[in-house]
């Protein structure tokens, strides 16, 4: 009979379990944690659009309120709203945009909508039997989000 290691536990940065402790120093409920307007999303959205900001920095060669200092001119120029569809139900972002319209973000493309693997997991209920109403069931009772079907018909 084999038996299965178990690995060590990898303790967490000290740093980020006290984040997690301030962050949870009001958490009651479980939907104060993922709930429409829980925690997981707020930071989420706060993440995600400090990364995008972070990648638009790189792509222009300088920080936000800070000289110019590429050759083109490029600069920000304000924010555009996005709506993606992922696990957590709706989540609104502001991706940032530049002067010339050449920014293209690495985390959330241009023309992305849904978070990677949320396709793939309909794609599996769908292969298991369910019909298209119980898929849309199921999204409005796990993700709180209303779907309808795309006519395929012009």
């Amino acid at each position: 009979m084999t038996v299965a290691k178990r690995n060590k536990r990898v303790k967490p940065d000290p740093e980020l379990v006290k984040l997690a402790d301030s962050l949870l120093a009001n958490y009651q409920k479980p939907e104060d944690l993922i709930g429409e307007n829980g925690l997981l999303k707020q930071l989420t959205k706060m993440l995600v659009e400090r990364a995008l900001e972070t990648e638009m920095s790189e792509h222009l060669g300088h920080g936000k309120s800070e000289a110019v200092t590429n050759a083109t001119g490029n600069t920000r120029n304000g924010h555009s709203a996005k709506t993606l569809q992922g696990e957590f139900g709706e989540l609104p972002l502001d991706i940032p945009r530049d002067r010339q319209g050449a920014f293209e973000p690495k985390l959330v493309g241009r023309h992305q909508t849904r978070w990677s693997g949320f396709d793939d997991r309909i794609i599996s209920l769908y292969a298991r039997g369910l019909s298209v109403r119980e898929i849309q069931g199921h999204l409005e009772e796990m993700y709180g989000t209303r779907c309808r079907p795309r006519s395929s018909r012009p």
